[in-house]
C-alpha cells in the first residue's frame, strides 16, 4: 500500500493502467425488513469485490515479447493493440485482476503486501494498477465497448438457444456489443478474433465465458457476459 497526497505524481509503467475504483464494492450486509444479515465475503470473492472503475493514467504505449528468455518480462501484453482507452472513461475489469491488485486489503487471507497494486491517498479514496489486457470494456454514451478483442453476450434465458444437432445440443448466445479485433496473438499466431455483430447468435468454447457482473452489486439492468473473439466457434443468423 502507498498513500500519497497527490495522485498526479503517479505515471502509469509496463502496461498498467490507474483506475480509480467507484467504491469499495458489497460491505458483507445485507439489509432486509426489520434486520441485517452478515455475509461472508471471503466466499466467491469475485461476487464482491467492485470491477468498475474509473481511468486515471495510462502507459504511453503498450509493449509486447515475441519469444521467451531469461528475464521474460511477466507483464508482457499477449495480444498486439491499440489503446482504446482514455483518462477519465469508465471501464469494466476482471475481477481476479481486481482481487490480485488489492490482496490483503480486501482478503485478510492473503500475507503477502509485495504484490498489491493500490494506492490509498489521505483522504481514503482507493486506486488500484490493472493490467490493459484485463480490461473488458468501457461504459460509453451507446452502451458498452468491449476491448481487447472482446465480445459481450445475453446470458439471460432469452439470450441463450439451444439447438438439437446429431452430436446432441448446441447452445448458441446472442450478441450484444462489439468492439475492434486485436491485431495480432503474441503466442498463437494462427488465432483470429471471429467478426461478428450486434444480433449475431454465436457459439462459444466451453468455460470460456465470464460473468460480466454478479447480482449483489450488479449495475446493468441485462446479465452479460463477456468472450474473446478467438473464442468463439461457430455463429447463427438464422435463430
Amino acid at each position: 500500500m502507498i498513500q500519497l497526497k497527490n495522485i498526479n505524481r503517479v505515471k502509469a509503467l509496463n502496461n498498467f493502467c490507474l483506475v480509480k475504483i467507484s467504491n469499495l464494492g458489497f460491505d458483507g450486509k445485507l439489509k432486509l425488513p426489520g434486520t441485517e444479515i452478515e455475509v461472508d465475503t471471503t466466499f466467491s470473492p469475485e461476487k464482491h469485490v467492485e470491477l468498475i472503475g474509473q481511468v486515471v493514467r495510462i502507459p504511453d504505449r503498450l509493449t509486447y515479447q515475441y519469444r521467451s528468455r531469461p528475464g521474460f518480462p511477466v507483464n508482457s501484453m499477449p495480444w498486439r493493440t491499440r489503446i482504446e482507452i482514455e483518462k477519465g472513461d469508465m471501464v469494466y475489469i476482471d475481477y481476479l485482476e481486481v482481487l490480485s491488485a488489492l490482496g490483503s486489503f480486501f482478503s485478510p487471507m492473503v500475507n503477502n503486501n509485495e504484490t498489491s497494486r493500490f494506492i490509498i491517498t489521505p483522504a481514503h479514496d482507493l486506486y488500484v494498477f490493472a493490467h490493459y489486457s484485463r480490461i473488458y470494456a468501457k461504459l460509453g454514451e451507446k452502451g458498452l465497448k468491449p476491448i481487447n478483442g472482446n465480445v459481450i453476450l445475453d446470458a439471460t434465458r432469452s439470450g441463450i438457444h439451444r439447438i438439437k444437432t446429431s452430436r446432441g445440443w448446441d447452445q448458441f448466445s446472442k450478441v450484444l456489443y462489439t468492439g475492434n479485433p486485436v491485431i495480432k496473438y503474441i503466442h498463437n499466431k494462427n488465432a483470429k478474433d471471429a467478426i461478428v455483430e450486434p444480433g449475431d447468435w454465436v457459439m462459444v468454447r466451453k468455460y470460456h465465458q465470464i460473468l460480466l457482473e454478479h447480482d449483489l452489486y450488479k449495475k446493468q439492468d441485462t446479465l452479460m457476459s463477456v468472450v474473446q473473439g478467438r473464442d468463439i466457434i461457430a455463429k447463427r443468423n438464422d435463430i
